[in-house]
C-alpha cells in the first residue's frame, strides 16, 4: 500500500527482498493517489511464517466523515479495502453440528 497527501509527480520502486522482484507505480502531477496492490508480490510459500490473508468483507466506501459511492482510479479516496477482493473465507458445520471446519478460497 502506498499513499501521497499531495499531488506531485512521483515513481515508487518497491522491491521484494526475498525474491529480488521489482514493481514500480507512477503517479503523473495534478493527481492525488494511493492505493494498495496485494498482487503485487505474491506469496510463494517458501516463508513458513507467511500464510494467506482473509478478506475483510469490506463492502463500503467512505471520505473523511461519511460514506461514499466507490471511487475510481485517480480520484480520492481510491484504494479502499472494498475495492480489493482477497482470500474469501469458507466455514463448514459438521454433521453433530459441534465443529467448524475453516478453509481459505
Amino acid at each position: 500500500m502506498y499513499g501521497a497527501l499531495s499531488d506531485v509527480e512521483y515513481t515508487l520502486t518497491v522491491t521484494d527482498t526475498q525474491t529480488g522482484a521489482i514493481k514500480t507505480y507512477y503517479n503523473p502531477a495534478h493527481n492525488q493517489a494511493g492505493a494498495k496492490d496485494v498482487q503485487a508480490f505474491p506469496w510463494s510459500g517458501t516463508s513458513p511464517a507467511a500464510y494467506p490473508i482473509v478478506d475483510t468483507g469490506q463492502t463500503k466506501f467512505y471520505n473523511t466523515s461519511a460514506e461514499i459511492q466507490a471511487p475510481a482510479p485517480g480520484q480520492s479516496f481510491y484504494g479502499q479495502d472494498a475495492q480489493f477482493l482477497g482470500h474469501q473465507p469458507s466455514h463448514t458445520l459438521s454433521s453433530d453440528g459441534k465443529t467448524v471446519s475453516s478453509a481459505m478460497q
